[in-house]
């Protein structure tokens, strides 16, 4: 139930940024995102001490899933666009 309820989160999260933010930073967000939802799994799947070897779906697979994405979405990604949008921002 909590994996479903973080899922839900999860998109609703990713959904709202791909609508708001500026279309050249929409994936190294959800690259950012991706990799600290990879890392949240990993660390669930390190405290329950979740083995490795399982007959279904693990947070160890989830996790390694998130990091796959997470990577492509950084190849992806194009930084010649990012920083300029990145250094026009006023600096405080």
């Amino acid at each position: 139930m909590l994996a479903a309820a973080v899922a839900v989160v999860g998109t609703l999260a990713t959904g709202t940024i791909a609508w708001t933010a500026p279309s050249p930073l929409v994936l190294p967000i959800i690259s950012v995102m991706a990799v600290i939802a990879a890392a949240t799994a990993a660390a669930i799947a390190w405290l329950t001490a979740q083995r490795l070897i399982a007959a279904g779906v693990t947070y160890w697979d989830i996790a390694g899933a998130l990091t796959f994405i997470g990577i492509f979405a950084a190849l992806l990604s194009d930084a010649g666009q990012v920083l300029p949008l990145l250094e026009s921002k006023p600096s405080e």
